[in-house]
């Protein structure tokens, strides 16, 4: 919700605008321009082609796996056997 307390000045069509003193002007770049790094595409080609061969490597280990061939994971090998689990409460009759 806007309130419209009256104010004559602004920046809009009809405001009084507040007067501009040229003297506090800036006009210096305040920022830094970025270095050309033509090697960036290559480190990027670089990375990239990493990527591709993990992912290749992958693909080929759970290849292997699903022909057979071999695993990469751990088995589980647990006792199977049922712990005894005797009664809970007795009956003192």
């Amino acid at each position: 919700m806007e309130f419209n307390h009256g104010c004559k000045f602004g920046l809009g069509i009809g405001d009084i605008h507040p007067d501009m003193n040229p003297l506090f002007l800036i006009n210096d770049v305040f920022w830094t321009e970025p270095e050309d790094n033509s090697d960036h595409e290559s480190d990027q080609e670089e990375r990239v082609a990493k990527d591709l061969r993990t992912l290749r490597e992958i693909r080929h280990r759970y290849q292997n796996e699903l022909n057979g061939e071999g695993t990469s994971r751990i088995p589980l090998i647990e006792n199977q056997d049922k712990p005894h689990i005797g009664k809970r409460f007795r009956h003192n009759y």
